[in-house]
């Protein structure tokens, strides 16, 4: 598990937000990447979806633990839309920490995939290249412009290790500009039909 160091480390809930990591078993970096990407893609994905894979077999052991785990994954969430709102560069593990950055990219991936349009966009999909080759999911030899191998692959992933910040606000920025927002739905007049679908008119049902 990598650094704390991205995370406030004020009062409230994150305070003990280290302890009860390491008692979850969870790696944060992973974790953090794969909230990242779960912020940063065009859909909306819902708690259901993505505690299960922070979690894994981890099994509470009482009511008390599972409300603490279960505000630490919140926090989590929350710091992760918070600083990559703000400041990207506090989201992600150092470039020289090989094994938090693998960690994290495989996160990111894994929480690109839960998003449905992201699957079905060929330059989103392209952009997510590098961080599959960080985190050593690319199965075949990695090429370079002139087809040939690269004569120093650690060099390269280096590289684009250090641009890690870079890739994950260009994404963001590529869902922003796509993201389409739902037009809200006319408020129905007083003698409408109740949008609830209880038969009555909405002055006598929801309206008051």
């Amino acid at each position: 598990m990598g650094s704390l160091h991205r995370l406030p480390d004020g009062r409230g809930p994150l305070a003990s937000v280290e302890a009860t990591v390491e008692d979850m078993g969870l790696d944060l970096d992973w974790t953090m990447g794969l909230l990242v990407a779960i912020h940063s893609g065009p859909d909306l994905v819902p708690p259901s979806r993505w505690i299960p894979l922070v979690l894994g077999d981890h099994v509470f052991e009482d009511q008390k633990s599972a409300e603490s785990g279960m505000t630490v994954l919140t926090a989590l969430y929350a710091t992760a839309g918070d600083q990559l709102r703000s400041d990207v560069s506090t989201v992600h593990p150092a470039a020289d920490d090989t094994d938090a950055m693998t960690a994290y990219c495989s996160g990111y991936l894994r929480g690109s995939r839960l998003h449905e349009a992201w699957l079905h966009d060929e330059e989103a999909i392209l952009r997510l290249f590098v961080f599959a080759a960080i985190a050593g999911e690319v199965e075949d030899e990695i090429l370079g412009l002139d087809d040939q191998p690269l004569p120093d692959p650690e060099g390269w992933l280096q590289g684009h290790r250090e641009k890690v910040g870079q890739y994950v606000r260009e994404l963001r920025d590529y869902w922003a500009a796509r993201r389409v927002v739902p037009a809200s739905a006319p408020r129905p007049g007083r003698s409408d039909p109740c949008p609830c679908g209880s038969g009555k008119k909405y002055k006598k049902c929801c309206l008051g």
